[in-house]
């Protein structure tokens, strides 16, 4: 659902839909990259970092964790 809130450019209904998917498999990498990608569009920096650093640290895709690398330099400068 968080997907279609995305692509309908509802970011603030899709961030809802990503924290509950969370809330119930706090590991869900999936659920933490669409998260920080949907707190960047928002302006949510610190909150993006945060969900990035996630994918970093848990993600097995390495080419994710690759994007994800690049999005926190960015962010941190």
């Amino acid at each position: 659902l968080g997907l279609i809130y995305i692509e309908t450019n509802n970011e603030e209904a899709a961030i809802e839909e990503f924290k509950k998917a969370i809330g119930i498999l706090p590991d869900y990498t999936d659920a933490h990259w669409e998260l920080g990608k949907a707190y960047l569009k928002t302006g949510k920096k610190a909150k993006a970092l945060k969900h990035f650093e996630v994918v970093v640290e848990k993600d097995s895709n390495i080419e994710r964790k690759r994007e994800a690398l690049n999005y926190i330099e960015q962010l941190k400068y």
